[in-house]
């Protein structure tokens, strides 16, 4: 699973504009897949049907994200900007997860609406974060790095270099 997150996390980080209606589809499916295996366990005891549900949630997500592409840019952005807000927020501030969720959700929510109004820059911005941040944590997992700091910083600087490359190698249209 690390392999496909490198390769996948690299692919939108580099080319996340070129192809975002692909990567919304993919990212719909990771949604739905992560949002079945969340939150069916709550109501279902059986792992296996958790999990063929959340196959069945992901690819329909997937699907709905690709055939209705604003859609997707809305949840594209809403979850890049949910889970930056996760990342950064654990080290500054002591608050409850409770509160982290609301306050993540917020903030994702007004990046899916400045995504659809601003798609462009918006869509570059937000795969190169989400491309960005899932490489080097996933790197940082397989090297066994436990420094959030480190990881923080080498995101955010990967970030600026897939959005400047982005910025250069992608058409206005």
């Amino acid at each position: 699973m690390n392999f496909i997150n490198l390769i996948i996390s690299a692919i939108s980080a580099l080319f996340g504009y070129r192809l975002s209606k692909y990567l919304i589809a993919v990212i719909g499916l990771f949604v739905g897949y992560n949002l079945g295996s969340q939150i069916l366990p709550m109501y279902i005891t059986d792992s296996n049907m958790v999990y063929v549900l959340s196959i069945v949630i992901a690819i329909l997500l997937g699907l709905l994200s690709f055939r209705i592409y604003q859609i997707g840019i809305f949840l594209l952005c809403f979850f890049t900007a949910y889970n930056f807000f996760g990342t950064v927020q654990i080290g500054s501030v002591e608050i409850g997860q409770f509160q982290t969720y609301i306050i993540g959700a917020i903030i994702g929510v007004l990046a899916g609406f400045l995504g659809m109004s601003f798609q462009r820059p918006i869509i570059i911005l937000a795969t190169s974060l989400f491309g960005s941040f899932t490489f080097i944590e996933t790197i940082a997992d397989l090297l066994s790095i436990q420094s959030s700091a480190l990881v923080t910083i080498a995101s955010i600087i990967l970030t600026v270099v897939t959005v400047l490359f982005q910025f250069k190698n992608s058409p206005e249209n």
